[in-house]
């Protein structure tokens, strides 16, 4: 991505992600990314910060702090701000129920505070909440307007992006909100209500803001419905229906293999548990990583490792239980130092909206300074058929040193996916033609049998380019 490198900054230097809103955008210069307010947004700008609105919302942690840059703006720009910087960005498709509820309640409670210092949110998608590790804030400065009466103009928005997809996970599908990856501005309320279960009508909150609102909004669209005016305070008691709503909402319950995995798994004595971390924390402690990738992270276990060690850690796993339970570890710890994200690695999150780059793919985010891939190689190499080679290729582009497993072909779980798919043995598969093919990609640094185990530990640095 290239930016300007004069002076003067224009909405051609906007993000590819910050084009649809005329008060301001967000650009990137000398290291940091910055807001800009244009003059179309500088009345509800001020008095987001005269009225204390914005004092409140970073003083409760609602919200990202900024600074503003004091020289002097250059024409049709208000202010330029720089706002506390975020280490890694993530999307509502790729959290948990328990992280899209939590972002769904922080937007309401950011629109609540909003009206007592006489404004609303006129944006409430869910692609304006980040995490801090199990802390979500909301990251959009500008989207803040007066409030001047009149209906609640994102109540649809808001229900679009969170209350329809929360409904789905919890009665449909735990992964039902990856039809965010397809419909970016929200799902669809009728496709949302034609999909949920009879019972859903019975339930006054999914009743009203998501039935009966589709219906509107069908109604609406056929035919213009003129917007009655109302007082401002009317706007709340939607916000605290909402708010009732989406609190009821429970996760749906589905066996999972994987959610007891670790305290299940026979195949690995209690040492060589401590093998690994120990290997974990070894590898965090030498290379002190900035970012740590963990792929197929489980409920998080190692990612802990790491992330008490000080690093910034990531963890993807392809299961959404195992995301929710690690979540709600780090919400508990009140950890911000691990970020639990759903995310199979044999279909990661790919670059999406116009111009495909309005969302960023996982290989445009931050390289990790080290990337684990604990117990995910079998899986890869014998389930999905994804050559040795090509695995080495893409942990590249992830991060810069990689902490791996192999497990060999006699190991009880290796034999159990290839019971499970009746195909034989690749006949790639041995430590040799593993160690040869990422030793395209990178240097080995060390490879240890785990005891007990006929798994191997590899420590890979990249090579140099």
């Amino acid at each position: 991505m290239s930016h300007r490198t004069t002076s003067a900054v224009c909405a051609e230097d906007a993000l590819p992600s910050s084009f649809r809103d005329p008060a301001g955008y967000v650009f990137f210069r000398d290291g940091l990314f910055q807001r800009a307010v244009t003059s179309a947004g500088q009345q509800d700008y001020d008095h987001f910060m005269l009225s204390g609105l914005y004092s409140e919302l970073v003083r409760e942690r609602l919200l990202l702090n900024h600074r503003e840059q004091p020289a002097p703006p250059p024409p049709g720009i208000h202010r330029i701000l720089v706002p506390q910087q975020l280490d890694f960005v993530s999307y509502p498709y790729e959290w948990g129920f328990e992280q899209l509820r939590d972002a769904a309640l922080l937007t309401l409670g950011v629109a609540e505070c909003s009206l007592r210092h006489g404004m609303i949110l006129k944006d409430a998608t869910a692609f304006n909440v980040q995490f801090q590790g199990a802390r979500p804030v909301f990251a959009d400065t500008l989207s803040f307007t007066l409030d001047r009466g009149g209906p609640w103009v994102a109540y649809e928005q808001f229900c679009r992006h969170f209350l329809a997809p929360l409904l789905l996970m919890s009665h449909v599908s735990p992964t039902a909100n990856q039809l965010l990856r397809i419909h970016l501005d929200g799902i669809p309320l009728d496709a949302a209500s034609h999909a949920l279960p009879w019972r859903t009508w019975l339930q006054p909150g999914s009743f009203l803001h998501l039935h009966a609102h589709a219906r509107a909004v069908s109604r609406s669209s056929s035919r213009p419905v003129p917007r009655p005016a109302r007082p401002a305070a009317a706007t709340l008691p939607l916000l605290q229906s909402l708010r009732r709503a989406i609190a009821a909402l429970r996760p749906r319950r589905e066996w999972s293999q994987w959610l007891q995995y670790r305290q299940q798994a026979a195949h690995y004595p209690a040492d060589a548990l401590q093998a690994k971390e120990l290997a974990v924390q070894a590898a965090t402690e030498s290379l002190r990583p900035a970012l740590v990738y963990d792929l197929g992270a489980n409920t998080g276990h190692f990612s802990r490792i790491s992330a008490l060690a000080g690093a910034r850690s990531i963890a993807f796993e392809a299961d959404p239980f195992c995301v929710d339970e690690c979540y709600l570890q780090e919400r508990r710890a009140g950890s911000n130092n691990l970020l639990p994200l759903v995310m199979d690695i044999c279909n990661p999150s790919g670059p999406l909206g116009f111009g495909l780059n309005e969302r960023l793919s996982l290989l445009e985010r931050p390289a990790a300074e080290l990337v684990l891939a604990l117990a995910v190689t079998h899986h890869l190499r014998l389930a999905a058929n994804v050559p040795f080679h090509r695995m080495a290729q893409f942990f590249r582009q992830l991060g810069s040193a990689l902490l791996v497993e192999f497990v060999e072909a006699e190991d009880p779980l290796a034999q159990q996916i290839l019971l499970a798919r009746s195909r034989p043995l690749p006949d790639d598969y041995s430590l040799q033609a593993f160690l040869h093919a990422f030793s395209r990609c990178f240097e080995l640094q060390s490879h240890t049998l785990i005891p007990g185990t006929r798994r191997w530990l590899c420590l890979f640095r990249a090579t140099p380019a």
